[in-house]
């Protein structure tokens, strides 16, 4: 029992791409009706109805399943001489080595059918490149193995095209001259179809490659699409602080935010205040100062939605406690008490409490404090005091 192989792909919804040893074809169709063409030029028809086992095949073209006889003429060697006999040996050797799957097509055709094959290899390995450049393993394995087969192919024909050559060649420069009557001149028809059927094999291959990275590229952005986490809208902003007590100039003074709902994008937030320092750090901490004295009203918005208002009153402590200072001083000041004032004249050696005392001259008088009087020896008046 030989090797045996088949295999599958469904390029496209009712397409279907079958390889194996000897052949690629491709079914058309699904259950009930389809129908399929094969490489080697055989068509086959299938009519059933489902469910029932019963069905209906005709095959047209192709081979029966064994191995064709070779399309080249046998070259009779009788009655030549021994140095054709040679040459027509050869050249028999040569047609019985030619693979029987392509004795049907003339040498231009497999030339043509050579260049289509490498030149889909190349564009099924450039898609393959895009594939695996894009990320997409599944389109990069298919082109690349179908690029290969394509290779496969392209060198097949080549080899069968140097076989022909090198016949003609060999069979060209013998040294034969004249012509046998066994030797048959007209040409043996060939086939047309191989490299038609196989470039409409591997244009489905393509199509379903790229309909591979497509689905592949979509799935990827669902998938990306599916991680992005959901942002709920937002529906109201409020800050709160202690703003019972007056604060000095230049003290932060902390701002609690609360969002609602919390995980609500805030990243247009807006911190609105005049004329004081109303801020945010890396980690959306608030912090509220000023610079002067005075009252201050602050507030946020993001997104058309404004929050509640706090007002800071904020005083120079330092400046307050230096006036206070001042006005103590002023004040102890004031209650002191005063030394009393005494009248001396320039004559007499006694200092009185009113100038209108008798025992003074009061056109020579003038003001002293007691302590002054004494100090210069003068005595309190005994009638005065």
């Amino acid at each position: 029992m030989g090797l045996r192989f088949r295999k599958s792909f469904k390029v496209a919804p009712g397409v279907k791409v079958n390889l194996n040893k000897k052949s690629t074809s491709v079914t058309f169709g699904g259950k009930g009706v389809h129908k399929t063409y094969s490489s080697s030029g055989k068509k086959t028809t299938s009519v059933g109805i489902p469910g029932t086992g019963a069905y209906y095949t005709t095959s047209s073209g192709g081979g029966s399943g064994s191995k064709k006889p070779s399309s080249h003429k046998r070259i009779s060697a009788d009655n030549l001489d021994p140095v054709l006999t040679e040459d027509l040996s050869f050249q028999n050797n040569v047609a019985d080595g030619s693979s029987a799957s392509l004795d049907k097509f003339t040498t231009d055709s497999l030339k043509r059918y050579k260049i289509t094959s490498a030149i889909l290899s190349a564009f099924l390995f450039f898609v393959a490149l895009i594939g695996f450049a894009g990320g997409s393993a599944l389109a990069t394995v298919i082109c690349l193995i179908f690029g290969g087969i394509t290779l496969a192919i392209s060198i097949t024909y080549s080899k069968e095209i140097k076989k022909r050559l090198s016949s003609e060649s060999s069979f060209g420069s013998s040294t034969f001259s004249g012509t046998s009557p066994d030797i048959d001149d007209k040409p043996s028809k060939k086939k047309m179809g191989c490299g038609c059927l196989t470039a409409v094999i591997l244009f489905f291959l393509v199509i379903g490659a790229i309909s591979s990275c497509t689905d592949s590229d979509d799935k990827n952005a669902e998938k990306v699409e599916d991680t992005k986490p959901v942002v709920a809208a937002l529906e109201s902003l409020s800050i709160s602080a202690d703003t019972d007590q007056t604060y000095d100039i230049n003290t932060e003074v902390p701002v609690t935010l609360t969002v609602t709902p919390a995980d609500a994008n805030i990243d247009n937030l807006t911190l609105n205040g005049s004329e004081c320092t109303f801020a945010s750090d890396d980690n959306g901490n608030l912090t509220f100062s000023a610079s002067g004295a005075g009252s201050y009203i602050i507030t946020v918005s993001c997104d058309g939605i404004e929050s509640n208002s706090l007002t800071f009153n904020v005083e120079d402590k330092a400046a307050i406690a230096a006036e206070e200072s001042n006005q103590s001083d002023v004040v102890q000041q004031t209650q002191e008490p005063q030394e009393e004032m005494v009248w001396i004249s320039a004559t007499g050696s006694k200092y009185h409490s009113r100038p209108d005392c008798g025992q003074m001259d009061p056109s020579t008088s003038w003001q002293l404090s007691v302590s002054e009087a004494e100090a210069q020896g003068y005595e309190p008046c005994k009638k005065c005091h």
